[in-house]
């Protein structure tokens, strides 16, 4: 129960919690490995504030979803982002990565650093890898499983540059 609580206020505050950076890495790892292969509950989405444009939750495949919540830092997002705008120059225009948000405030939706927020009929993808309110990547496939998720770590940004390398190659999203 540590360890969540460590990565819980890891994305949460400011300040960096004091535990072994190691034992994070590993719990993340490990929450990493546990949603690979899971199947996201059928639903439906909508784009920005348009609720009446429903879309079924298969028109994400393989597009690169950033998740994160109204509980998850403003300097996390902030880094991840430009993180993201480091790798994937057009990402406000580019279609291939969309940002996902259960509870964010109707006000950013149309526009939230540039990207229309996604929002989830039943306000949750329904994996436990969403309870521990880091923000994570996620991409799934036609069948709704995931094919790969990264967390997003503040005391390792540098994992996550790895990481949106990856995927600009593999997911072809343009730079």
């Amino acid at each position: 129960m540590f360890v969540i609580s460590v990565l819980f206020l890891s994305c949460q505050q400011n300040e960096k919690p004091a535990n072994d950076h190691d034992q994070i890495r590993i719990f993340v790892n490990k929450l990493e490995e546990e949603s690979l292969g899971q199947m996201l509950e059928e639903q439906t989405f909508y784009i920005g504030t348009d609720s009446l444009e429903m879309h079924p939750l298969e028109e994400l495949s393989g597009l690169l979803c950033f998740y994160f919540s109204s509980e998850t830092c403003t300097p996390c997002i902030i880094r991840t982002i430009d993180i993201i705008k480091e790798y994937i120059s057009d990402y406000e225009t580019n279609v291939e990565i969309q940002f996902v948000a259960v509870d964010f405030p109707v006000k950013y939706k149309e526009g939230y650093y540039g990207k229309k927020v996604l929002s989830l009929e039943k306000n949750k993808l329904s994996i436990p890898l969403e309870n521990h309110f880091a923000p994570f990547f996620f991409l799934i496939d036609g069948s709704r499983k995931i094919k790969s998720v990264h967390v997003v770590n503040k005391d390792d940004y540098e994992r996550t540059a790895d990481y949106l390398r990856e995927m600009r190659d593999r997911v072809e999203l343009i730079n």
